[in-house]
């Protein structure tokens, strides 16, 4: 897909309007927070394992995924206004 494509898909239909998507707010190398990185919290976070120096390690974490991403699982976040 290409980025014309991307951005025909209407704001409200994509991660950063849903209600599964969590914004991360990481820093930069300037403390400057990204507010367009987050992670899908739709399912539980996905178990891995890696070596270290003192033997293998067990983690999980949700997908991340930026606020401009899609999938066909999207639901609207509920409204503050009514």
């Amino acid at each position: 897909m290409d980025d014309k494509e991307k951005n025909s898909i209407p704001l409200a239909d994509k991660c950063g309007q849903c209600k599964y998507w969590q914004l991360m707010a990481e820093k930069d190398e300037n403390g400057v927070p990204d507010l367009n990185s987050g992670d899908c919290r739709r399912y539980p976070p996905t178990p891995f394992t890696f070596n270290s120096p003192k033997g293998p390690v067990c983690r999980a974490m949700f997908p991340p995924i930026h606020r401009d991403g899609f999938c066909g699982e999207f639901q609207r976040k509920p409204s503050l206004i009514n």
